[in-house]
Order: C-alpha cells, then structure tokens, then sequence
C-alpha cells in the first residue's frame, strides 16, 4: 500500500510540472494531493535520510520557521499574517518533492511534462496572434503588443527563458539532427515571443541572461564566443525589428531617470520602493518588522506621498529586502543558500550544469526586480523546479532497473 501511494504522489507530481506553467489552479490541487501521498506513503526515516544531506532543504526549513516565528511579533493583520505564511508554504513542498524525486526516473518524467506544459502555453501565445484563444488572458489579436497565454507577463517571460536554456542544452546534446533542428526552432520562436510579441522588459533582461548562460556552456573557448556572438546577433536583430521593445527600454531609461519625481511607474516605481524599503530595515535590520508586515509599515513610511500607499503595499519588487523587511537578515541569508542551491549541485552534476547555472542566475536576477516568493505563479515554477535541479540525477545501470522495477511494481 504504501509503494502504491508513493507511486500515485509521483504521478501527481509528474502532472504538476505539466500544469503549473499554465493553470494555478490545477496547480495548487495537484500540489497539495503530491503532499499527501507523499505523508501518507510513510516511510520518514528514510525520507529524512535523504533530505538532511541537501543544505536547500536546510535553508528552506529555517527560512519557513523564521516567517512562523515572525508571525509572533508581527505588527501586521491576522489575515496578512496568514496569507504570507500561506505563500510561503510552498517552500515545504519543494521539500516533499525533493524526497520524491532523488534518485528516481521520474525526475526526468518531470522535467518531460514541463516542457510539455511550457510548450502549450508557447502554442497558445501565438495562437492569440490570429484568433481571440479562450482561455488566453489577452485578447488582442495581431503581430506585435501584449500576448499572455496564462498567467501575467512576468511570470511567463521568466518560464519562457529558462524554457530557451532548456531547448538549446537538448538541441546541443541531441546527436539526431533532425531534433537538433526542433529544438533549435523551439527555442527560436520562444525568443521571438518574449521579444515581438510581450512588452514584459523582464523577459528581455532574463533572455539575454539565459543566451550568454548558454554560449559559456561550451568547453572550448572558440566555440563560447562563437555562440556568444551568434546568440547576441539573434537578440539584437529581433530587438531592432521589435518596435515594441524598443519603446518599452527607451521608456524604462526614462523611468529610471525621472524616479525622484515620485511618479507612479515600473522602473522609477522599484526605484522608490528599493529606497523607501531601505528606511524599514535600517530601524529594525536584525529580525524586522514581522510576518506580513510590509503591508502596513509601507504605507507608514509613504504616509505623505499620494497614491503611493496603495501603489506599493503588496512587496517591494526584491525578495531579499522583502525577507529583509519582514524577517530580518538571517531570512536574507537563508534565501541566499536557496539561490545558490544549484550551482552548489552543478559542481557535481555533468547532465543539466549550465541549466543549474541558469535557473541560478535567473533566480538571483529576478528576486532583484520582483518577489517570486511571495508571487504565487513565480513561486510554482521556482520552487517546483529548484525541487528537480538540486536533486540526485537517475542512478545508471543497474541500480536504474532496480528503481524501474520498483515503480513498475507499485503500478
């Protein structure tokens, strides 16, 4: 019974990392049954064997006390207090899915069924560019402008390069050329996507982040800047024939310099948040202002600034001044481990190395610009697949069948 369990929480989870670059929803279901197979499986001590070895799994266990601990001496609402501690949940579940997934195929099940997921959602952004797609969240139709499948912008810009680092590390790997060619397409019109068809300036950012990840992948240095350059020259001349883009950077440096206006906008916005922010840590640097509490205390701190409260009240687009904020620096200390988690494994690893380096990266980039802990699709697609990176990779040989079997025999 309970290798039947274990067997029906790895195909909840394989199903996770199918939905979640799509559906929240489906995602949270699928989620919560992976967590309870998995408790109901059994089987702790050998669970705890295997978890206590990954310092991520540390780090996301004190850095979840510390926001239990901060909802004692939050200055902040019941209910802020308790949709935080909700949010960040989700860092024990990255948790099951690691005992779950080491040492198992199913973690390439899952990696599979992401891609899968992410390829849906890349269908539906195009399909939006001639019909009005139901289930797509923009309906605007024509080349060019906004095309969101699901989700918001941001998030689905952040999938979407890492989904480029994956297409090009299996078109690199694969010796067929005919999957060469299919993932070398994939990833071209992925790009184009995030480039001609999104306004996000965060995709643009991550994008360039995930091609120069990949042009340093190669061993011999010709071949790096040989990649590097034809990566770049692809950006750059996608960028000069993308109006869209060009008016969102020339539109964002003119944000960034007009900051100190206190205009309500994306760029100048984050600018003020970063340093407003500044002010609640330096009265409280070591253990914060509590759970939850950004919520309030931003709103003390812009009391004289109109429209800015309300602006702003949900997180500084920084996850580490958020944490900071909240939970002082030992929370920003632990988020740095997790960050770090996979280039810690990339040491070790000689299948996925410049996937762990970009997801990294990606993480590190975008928790400086937003809260992807705190902003629930983000934390799906961190978490989830910070659960598949740091992970043992599939034993060979022998010791494969023999994990096979056992699969086989809970089926």
């Amino acid at each position: 019974m309970k290798e039947r369990l274990d067997y029906f929480a790895k195909v909840c989870a394989v199903a996770l990392f199918f939905v979640f670059p799509f559906s929240l929803a489906l995602g949270n279901v699928l989620m919560v049954l992976t967590a309870l197979f998995w408790l109901l499986s059994g089987d702790y001590r050998r669970k705890w064997t295997v978890l206590r070895k990954y310092p991520v799994v540390w780090a996301a266990i004190f850095l979840y006390g510390l926001v239990l601990i901060g909802a004692t001496y939050s200055s902040a609402s019941g209910t802020d207090i308790q949709g935080v501690v909700i949010k960040y949940s989700k860092l024990l579940i990255m948790v099951f899915l690691i005992a779950l997934l080491h040492g198992s195929a199913w973690r390439e099940r899952c990696l599979d069924a992401f891609v899968g997921g992410v390829l849906v959602a890349l269908a539906t952004v195009y399909l939006t560019v001639w019909w009005e797609v139901p289930w797509a969240v923009t309906k605007d139709k024509g080349w060019g402008g906004e095309h969101v499948a699901f989700g918001d912008r941001i998030t689905q810009s952040i999938i979407m390069s890492f989904f480029v680092l994956i297409a090009l590390t299996r078109a690199k790997a694969t010796k067929s050329v005919g999957w060469r060619a299919w993932w070398c397409v994939i990833s071209f019109l992925a790009s184009l996507s995030m480039i001609h068809l999104s306004t996000g300036r965060t995709g643009y950012l991550l994008l360039t982040v995930a091609l120069v990840v990949f042009s340093l992948s190669f061993d011999q240095i010709h071949k790096r800047f040989a990649s590097l350059g034809l990566l770049l020259g692809a950006l750059v001349l996608m960028g000069l024939t993308s109006q869209t883009l060009q008016e969102r950077v020339e539109k964002g440096i003119h944000e960034a310099k007009t900051y100190d206006s206190m205009e309500v906008t994306s760029i100048g916005g984050r600018i003020n948040f970063w340093r407003y922010s500044w002010e609640l840590i330096e009265k409280r640097p070591w253990f914060g202002w509590g759970t939850g509490s950004y919520h309030d205390q931003w709103c003390v701190v812009t009391s004289n600034i109109p429209d800015w409260c309300t602006f702003g009240r949900w997180h500084p687009h920084n996850q580490f001044l958020h944490l900071w904020v909240e939970n002082g620096i030992f929370s920003v200390v632990l988020f740095l481990i997790l960050v770090c988690a996979p280039l810690m494994r990339a040491r070790h690893e000689s299948k996925y190395p410049q996937l762990l380096w970009g997801f990294s990266i990606i993480l590190l980039t975008d928790s400086l610009i937003n809260a992807p802990l705190w902003n629930s699709r983000e934390a799906h697609f961190f978490l989830f697949m910070m659960a598949f990176l740091v992970t043992e990779p599939v034993p060979s040989s022998s010791e494969n069948s023999s994990y096979d079997s056992t699969d086989a025999k809970a089926a």
